[in-house]
């Protein structure tokens, strides 16, 4: 599964070499337009690092869900 095109890349690489400067937000399209969502409260400011980037994946998911299934209504 790729999210914004980095979820595999982030979970199988050291995300403090790569410098990638992804954050807890996540973009998605909404009635076709792209717009960005906090994975987390504040999350557009809190960055991806090595230390939380499992929780970060767990919030992809979760938004990736919930995303699909307000889609399919």
């Amino acid at each position: 599964m790729v999210v914004d095109g980095v979820v595999l890349f982030d979970r199988d690489n050291d995300i403090d070499e790569c410098c990638l400067d992804v954050c807890f937000a996540s973009n998605f399209e909404v009635l076709g337009k792209l717009t960005q969502h906090e994975l987390k409260p504040g999350g557009a400011q809190i960055l991806v690092t090595d230390e939380n980037k499992e929780e970060y994946l767990k919030y992809v998911a979760r938004g990736t869900v919930l995303m699909l299934m307000c889609s399919l209504m």
